[in-house]
């Protein structure tokens, strides 16, 4: 569940963060997982009900599925995950979180499928400076050092769509 640490480290530093499944019961796996990693930082609180966590530092998780894409309409967002990203539906991309990443100048990072060719959608938010695309490959070096990204989840970060 890298995306969910991804979501929680972007929480760490007080932003917004949203994990996205493509159906609500796909969306239930990274609540658990939510629930067991940020169960662990003293201070949490979980918001059951809307599936959010808020951390001591104001940032937050929130979990939500694309099943409705009208549903994922808010406010801005420091990043988003869409797990399973292949099957997440167009409409919930462009019309909702593209735009709440624009608000704040936010990332995706979205978790692709075992074949990635089944990766139609364009999630690449806003271009990358020189100096974000640096802090990603010094994060992604660290990830991998720690055992928690492969060699495969480290090349699509710098390669979208393969």
């Amino acid at each position: 569940m890298l995306g969910v640490v991804e979501c929680l480290r972007v929480a760490s530093a007080g932003g917004r963060a949203w994990w996205v499944a493509p159906t609500y019961p796909i969306s239930n796996i990274g609540w658990r997982e939510l629930m067991r990693l940020a169960g662990q930082i003293p201070g949490v609180d979980f918001h059951k009900v809307d599936r959010v966590c808020e951390l001591p530092t104001g940032g937050t998780v929130t979990v939500k599925s694309a099943d409705n894409p009208d549903s994922l309409r808010g406010e801005g967002l420091d990043i988003v995950v869409p797990d399973e990203a292949a099957f997440i539906v167009e409409q919930a991309w462009v019309g909702s979180l593209r735009p709440a990443l624009s608000d704040r100048k936010g990332k995706a990072r979205p978790v692709l499928p075992e074949d990635p060719s089944a990766w139609h959608i364009d999630y690449q938010a806003l271009p990358e400076s020189p100096e974000e695309r640096a802090a990603k490959l010094t994060e992604v070096k660290g990830l991998m050092a720690a055992g928690l990204m492969s060699r495969v989840e480290a090349y699509r970060q710098f390669h979208p769509g393969c």
